[in-house]
């Protein structure tokens, strides 16, 4: 690395501090701003709703008045109404929404739980179909055998068939033999 490069860099480095402390001071001016705009919103609000259910000034006693003292700050809020009509309209939106989420996954889990009532159904059809093949594939083992040992059985019953009838067919030659010499 250069010499010109760590300088460039060093000027970058600068720069970039100088940034993070001017960012930090905007943060600290707009935090300490919010406080106070949360306080007066806050106590705006209070009046404002203390006003809207007829209980006057702060305190609840509006001091004979019957209500009719209008609160501080209530003529800032005073267009907020319809503010508060639109909020209130998303909210129930919102809320209908969630309602219409909740009966579709009623329903998805209901239609979940019939296929998996279906399934476990199929499932126990497939395990009696398998003990069935396994049972029939048992007997086809057992037929096999049966039918090798008959096979076997059959060969020796020929062989010894032929042999007896050779040993009965020389017997007849021998005793023709025997009868013209």
């Amino acid at each position: 690395m250069s010499v010109a490069d760590v300088n460039e860099r060093q000027t970058w480095l600068d720069r970039a501090r100088a940034h993070e402390a001017d960012l930090a001071d905007l943060r600290r001016a707009s935090d300490a701003a919010a406080c106070t705009a949360s306080t007066v919103t806050r106590a705006q609000m209070e009046e404002a709703s203390r006003a809207e259910l007829g209980l006057g000034v702060a305190g609840g006693w509006d001091g004979g008045r019957g209500g009719a003292a209008r609160p501080v700050g209530a003529g800032a809020w005073a267009g907020s109404s319809s503010a508060l009509d639109r909020e209130r309209d998303r909210l129930e939106e919102q809320g209908d929404h969630l309602r219409q989420g909740r009966q579709q996954l009623q329903q998805a889990e209901e239609i979940g739980l019939g296929v998996l009532g279906e399934l476990h159904s199929q499932r126990q059809t497939m395990l009696g179909i398998q003990g069935g093949l396994l049972d029939v594939e048992d007997y086809l083992g057992r037929g096999r055998r049966t039918l090798s040992t008959m096979a076997r059985r059959a060969a020796t019953n020929k062989m010894i068939l032929w042999g007896v009838t050779g040993f009965l067919s020389l017997g007849i030659v021998l005793v023709l033999a025997s009868k013209f010499s």
